[in-house]
């Protein structure tokens, strides 16, 4: 993928900052971080990140923060805005975009979902230690191997943080469970301002109304993306097009493509081959053939979409 379309899907991921409070600031911090919409095919994955004055941390975690997965939307809802009201924590979540994640899996040296997830990590730790705030102690709900990801974690930033590293790690430390929901309460809130547009269908489609909870095992989401699907471009970009979910309906209900690529070379193809086999000499795009005009080939367009008719591949969403 070319550097300016990977450095545009970057761009769609962005940093949302929540007030500091006055009490976080001089003081040890203990802070979470977990995701939200992280196996999710449709949407964002938001890192979210909350912390509270470490001396602070028995009397907080009284509030009744709890992992957000066990929790209705309601109640997610009233938690997030109850976190917001303390005026005694703080919160950060990172939203990195489908593009950005599309574009990077299906890279030809594809970056994983894990290592996107480490750095989004690292950064909302590393943007506190950069607000000036005395980050103590860091607990983070596992990817993967927690040793392998807490010592990303504790070398990133300069072996100054105790980090945790734990599975379900959402589940057991109230500053994570707050992060959870500061991730999932935000995820949930950009997922439904989406108003998705597919021209094949000629209306407007709302995600809000018909692609369930957006995970690839959801009956109601991948219903949702089988009547959505354009039968060349596939989805709006909120989609992730390195889902496997994604690639299989592409492969079984899209057109065929062809982009005309040369037949593989073997010993001997162009040797007494055919003249049609054989690949254009650079000479003979400046030499008039006798009908006129050079004497190249004439290949057919860059792709030939099987079964439609201009029209149809001139549809976008």
């Amino acid at each position: 993928m070319a550097s300016g379309a990977l450095a545009a899907a970057e761009a769609r991921s962005f940093t949302v900052w929540g007030d500091i409070p006055a009490g976080c600031r001089n003081v040890p911090l203990v802070a979470g971080i977990d995701e939200a919409g992280r196996g999710s095919v449709i949407g964002d994955m938001v890192y979210g990140i909350a912390f509270w004055p470490a001396d602070a941390d028995a009397e907080i975690s009284r509030l009744g923060f709890q992992d957000s997965k066990t929790l209705t939307p309601e109640a997610r809802d009233k938690l997030f805005e109850g976190l917001k009201a303390t005026g005694r924590i703080g919160w950060v979540i990172r939203r990195v975009s489908a593009e950005e994640i599309s574009a990077k899996m299906l890279l030809r040296s594809a970056v994983s979902l894990n290592a996107m997830a480490f750095d989004a990590a690292l950064g909302l730790a590393k943007g506190l230690v950069s607000e000036g705030l005395m980050l103590s102690k860091l607990i983070v709900d596992t990817v993967g191997d927690p040793e392998r990801y807490r010592r990303f974690l504790h070398d990133g930033l300069d072996g100054r943080v105790d980090v945790v590293v734990e599975k379900k790690a959402d589940a057991t430390y109230p500053v994570v469970s707050a992060a959870s929901i500061a991730a999932k309460c935000s995820r949930d809130a950009s997922v439904k301002a989406e108003a998705l547009k597919a021209r094949c269908l000629e209306q407007a489609v709302d995600i809000r109304t018909g692609a369930g909870s957006g995970y690839p095992s959801d009956p109601v989401c991948k219903a949702w993306m089988r009547e959505v699907m354009h039968p060349v471009f596939g989805w709006p970009s909120v989609a992730r097009f390195s889902w496997a979910n994604a690639k299989d309906m592409l492969d079984t209900d899209a057109v065929a493509v062809d982009f005309g690529e040369d037949t593989e070379e073997t010993p001997g193809d162009y040797a007494g081959g055919s003249a049609a086999a054989a690949p254009a000499r650079i000479s003979t795009f400046f030499t008039p053939s006798a009908a006129g005009g050079s004497g190249a080939s004439v290949r057919k367009p860059c792709s030939s979409l099987a079964g439609l008719g201009s029209a149809a591949a001139t549809s976008v969403f």
